[in-house]
């Protein structure tokens, strides 16, 4: 996931939003949310320079607030 946010290109930051998402559905089958919304919230925390990447999280249902361009 990381790795993808690194390569700071959109096709990156599509794949990591697409990750994001079957990590939260295998966090939620195995009763994990709390660890991963606290992981999802590190990363939101870390990379808020980046709004593409915000952006794409927010087109897949991650995040509540709609970044701006």
């Amino acid at each position: 996931m990381i790795t993808l946010i690194e390569e700071k290109h959109a096709s990156a930051y599509e794949r990591a939003a697409k990750l994001q998402i079957d990590l939260r559905d295998l966090a939620a089958y195995q009763q994990q949310q709390p660890t991963f919304d606290a992981r999802l919230d590190k990363i939101i925390t870390t990379y808020a320079k980046r709004p593409a990447l915000l952006h794409r999280l927010y087109d897949v249902g991650l995040t509540e607030q709609e970044i701006r361009r």
